[in-house]
């Protein structure tokens, strides 16, 4: 039988899971949930919706959720408790669930990951926690956002051994190296030539964040406004998406969304910092990306700087 990800949580908080799930059913992640259907309860029409056969495991029609819960504890390699205050009205299952996670970690056949999606938990789940000395430290979703749900998305992969992003040929679509220096140096790239860069950078895994420049990050921000900043945003993540070989259930996994950062208008220095440190997160092609789509004054002056870091990129990441 194979290990699972089992993520425990209450019914009502399944529209606060819902793009995160999105995002480790892009990363094959072999997750365990108790009714996908919930997830697609009034959904939109542009949402896609999440299927049972995309899962691990999932509670069949016809079958004692008990049983299949309980089951599903005990073939679980790592546990993942959303805490939030929902989870006052069913202390009984929370027990149960979180119970099993605590006592296997402990034992060491499994990993235990709490998460935080409401900041102040209520006095009743604070004490249960230390009742039961819970001194796991948590990821805050409610009060670190975007950041937490990325680390946590790692944290999973890499307790599950899956250190890369899935959903695509990794190497497809490939193409040689590029003299980065006269791309640089010409500056103007149409969507075409853009596609062509990018397909010379592997997707890869996470690239760490200190691989563009604090230098690079300014240059951003005093050649940009809060609208060319978003549109930049949005044809770097355009044109990762046309590289793909395949079209992914969720955007997420490989592209940032203007609407995941710091708004700009709030500061442009933070919001390029901000949207790097994403880019970073999602691999070296969507670093790329912005890099490519970087405006004329951002670039000159700095082309050898440019380069090396799209050099780095491309051969730091085979």
């Amino acid at each position: 039988m194979t290990s699972l990800v089992f993520l425990s949580h209450r019914s009502v908080d399944k529209p606060r899971l819902r793009s995160f799930v999105l995002r480790l059913i892009d990363r094959r992640v072999p997750v365990w949930i108790d009714n996908p259907d919930e997830f697609n309860v009034d959904l939109p029409r542009h949402e896609p919706r999440i299927e049972g056969r995309k899962f691990a495991g999932v509670i069949d029609e016809g079958t004692e959720w008990p049983k299949s819960i309980d089951e599903a504890l005990m073939r679980a390699s790592v546990f993942v408790v959303f805490w939030s205050n929902a989870w006052v009205r069913d202390r009984v299952i929370l027990a149960h669930e979180h119970g099993v996670a605590l006592a296997r970690s402990r034992a060491g056949t499994a990993r235990y990951f709490p998460v935080f999606l409401d900041d102040e938990l209520s006095d009743d789940l604070r004490s249960y926690r230390a009742e039961i000395h819970d001194d796991y430290q948590a990821f805050n979703l409610a009060r670190y956002g975007h950041s937490h749900w990325n680390r946590l998305l790692e944290a999973i992969c890499e307790a599950s051994n899956l250190p890369h992003l899935g959903g695509v040929d990794r190497n497809s679509r490939r193409e040689g190296p590029k003299d980065w220096d006269k791309i640089f140096e010409a500056q103007d790239r149409d969507d075409d030539e853009l596609l062509s860069c990018l397909l010379s950078i592997p997707e890869g895994a996470a690239v760490d964040s200190f691989t563009v420049t604090v230098e690079i990050k300014q240059r951003f921000a005093r050649a940009t406004t809060p609208t060319t900043a978003r549109g930049i945003v949005g044809r770097a993540s355009s044109a990762v998406l046309r590289s793909l070989a395949t079209e992914p259930t969720n955007t997420q996994a490989f592209v940032v969304g203007a609407y995941d950062l710091r708004a700009p208008e709030l500061g442009l220095s933070d919001f390029w910092a901000s949207a790097f440190d994403e880019a970073c997160m999602l691999g070296p092609r969507m670093v790329a990306a912005l890099l490519l789509s970087a405006p004329t004054a951002a670039v000159r002056g700095a082309e050898a700087k440019f380069a090396e870091v799209m050099r780095r990129l491309g051969d730091g990441h085979e």
